[in-house]
Formats: structure tokens, sequence, C-alpha cells
């Protein structure tokens, strides 16, 4: 399962990379303030995508601490069961919002007048932020959880 999500990360990426790289005529100029945007977008695409290997080791050492927790089922593992089953539903849930962004995401999407990519741009740009906080913060605490619990 691990190996067709990353495939479809490489994949999703690669796509991105080459809609990015295709000029439509849109006012894809990287000079204008669309092109200008839009590469500030896919800037902070990449640098949550740098991240992401982090995220989904994290996904699986929590699944496997979990595993081997439903082996022992005293109270102190049932609350830390507990813990790490929150830190991992908040790691699927920054997963599936950066697959979603990414599928999502198409600069170059119909016929778009400036005013009208610049209006896309921004509110891509907002989705994508928001995507990069929720990772940072969940890879945070995802990290913090482990190493309070040793």
């Amino acid at each position: 399962m691990n190996t067709a999500k990353n495939a479809f990360l490489l994949f999703s990426g690669f796509l991105l990379l080459l809609s990015a790289g295709c000029n439509s005529g849109t006012g894809n100029d990287k000079n204008s303030d669309a092109g200008r945007l839009q590469k500030e977008v896919e800037e902070i695409h990449d640098e949550s995508m740098a991240k992401i290997g982090n995220l989904r080791y994290y996904q699986d050492t929590l699944a496997t601490l979990l595993r081997e927790m439903n082996l022992d089922t005293s109270a102190t593992n049932t609350e830390i069961a507990e813990k790490y089953t929150s830190v991992m539903a908040a790691l699927n849930e920054a997963d599936d919002m950066m697959m979603d962004w990414m599928r999502n995401y198409n600069p170059n999407r119909g016929e778009m007048n400036s005013e009208e990519r610049m209006e896309y741009l921004k509110s891509e740009k907002e989705k994508i932020e928001e995507v990069k906080t929720r990772m940072d913060e969940v890879i945070r605490k995802a990290e913090n959880l482990l190493k309070n619990s040793n």
C-alpha cells in the first residue's frame, strides 16, 4: 500500500511540475504577477513535499507501535494507544490534505483571464499554506509524542 502511495506521490509531483512547465498563454510568463504567484504556490508545495517522508515515517512507526500494543491491553497501554491513535489520525488527515490539494491544483485549467487566474492562484496559495501548516504541526506532534514515550 505504501509503495502504491509513494508511486502516486511521485507521479502526482511529476504531473504538477509538467503542468507548471506548460505555457498555455494565460499569464504563465514567470515574470508576470501570476507567474510569480504560481512560483510561490509551487515552492510552498515543494517545501511541504520534502517533508512527506517524515510524515510517512511517523505514520508507519505509530502503526507498528499500535499493532504491538494490541497484544497488551493494560490500562497504561490503552492510554498511550489512544494518544497514538489521535496523532495517527492527524497524520493521515495531513497526508490526505496534500493528496487532495495536488489532485485538484491545476493552474492551467480552462480559459481564465488574468484576474481570474490571480484569484485562483491566491486561493491555491492559501490552501497549500494550510496544508503546510498542518503537516508541520502533526509532524512536530508525532515527533514529540514518540520522544516523550521512550
